[in-house]
């Protein structure tokens, strides 16, 4: 008599990738102060010592930011996505990889934040975490297939567009430092903002309206 033997990998919760999530970004924006130190002898006062490292407390707060910020849309995410397959969990596995090398690009983008390459590097990393947020989202809400069947289209596509709109600017800023090293540290800098800032909600979401309004135009 057959049997039959069930794929036990098919579906889980989402309940340890939400704890190894915590324990990654936690570690990862914690490593982020070790950046900043001061030279151990001092031969001017404190503050002027700590304004000196100005690029360490800029890269520093900006990315400890967009942490915060990839880590609430994470969660966020994982709020509608109520199974987890193999392919979802290493795709988390490869965002958590990426997470876990900020404290090194931002490390080298505040020492050389002058040079090309560390402008690329950390603007790289930051495309990698984006891409890998979208994929991990279109992923599960394909055919609701992590979620549940109700799920709002534009609750979907809020989510990608917000996914998207960082590493699109990222890129640009990358191709932006062949031509000036200043204007990719600037975006680098704001771009938090427009994810913080309750103002920026509602254009978030009119975008997500509208965006949805003519997907369905076009079917």
């Amino acid at each position: 008599m057959k049997q039959n033997n069930p794929n036990i990998h098919s579906f889980l919760s989402t309940f340890r990738i939400e704890t190894l999530e915590d324990g990654v970004f936690s570690i990862a924006m914690t490593l982020l102060v070790l950046n900043l130190k001061l030279p151990e002898k001092l031969d001017q006062s404190v503050f002027l010592a700590i304004v000196k490292i100005w690029p360490n407390l800029i890269t520093f707060f900006g990315s400890f930011l967009l942490l915060g910020v990839y880590w609430f849309g994470h969660r966020t995410a994982l709020h509608y996505i109520k199974y987890a397959d193999h392919v979802f969990h290493w795709l988390n596995i490869f965002l958590l990889m990426f997470v876990s090398i900020v404290p090194f690009s931002s490390s080298v983008i505040a020492k050389y934040y002058y040079d090309r390459g560390a402008i690329i590097l950390y603007g790289i990393n930051l495309i990698a975490i984006g891409l890998t947020m979208y994929l991990q989202w279109s992923y599960a809400t394909l055919d609701y297939r992590l979620t549940e069947k109700d799920l709002s289209p534009v609750i979907v596509r809020y989510a990608k567009i917000r996914c998207i709109f960082a590493p699109m600017v990222y890129l640009l800023a990358i191709c932006l430092s062949f031509l000036n090293i200043t204007i990719p540290l600037i975006l680098y800098t704001v771009i938090p903002i427009f994810y913080t800032l309750p103002v920026f909600l509602p254009i978030w979401a009119r975008m997500a309206e509208k965006s949805t309004i003519q997907s369905n135009v076009i079917r």
